[in-house]
């Protein structure tokens, strides 16, 4: 958490983009994994969000199915994760497919 603390106090950041398509997840297939990835990515989120600078843009990369929960299954409530980007990112490699979503 060092790294987020220090991070929107330079003058010259104005964003930060998270890219963590798969917490709690094994991924494509060689994601070292922890129940308790997806909270401890909301945790880092919501640091960065309290530190930025009024203006800072804060976005994620995302896979089209939402992150996964403790229980290892796909979040019914990602609304946590709304309240702190700006946008995200929606891809799926095997489909090509990138879109840019602003969070409302």
């Amino acid at each position: 958490m060092r790294l987020s603390a220090r991070l929107p106090d330079s003058s010259h950041v104005d964003c930060f983009s998270c890219s963590w398509e798969y917490p709690n997840s094994n991924g494509i297939g060689c994601n070292v994994f922890n129940s308790n990835d997806t909270a401890n990515f909301l945790a880092l989120l919501k640091e960065v969000r309290q530190k930025a600078p009024k203006g800072f843009l804060l976005t994620a990369a995302v896979s089209i199915q939402p992150f996964n929960g403790q229980d290892g299954n796909p979040m019914t409530d990602v609304s946590a994760f709304a309240q702190v980007l700006d946008r995200i990112g929606v891809s799926h490699l095997s489909h090509s497919v990138v879109m840019v979503l602003k969070v409302i």
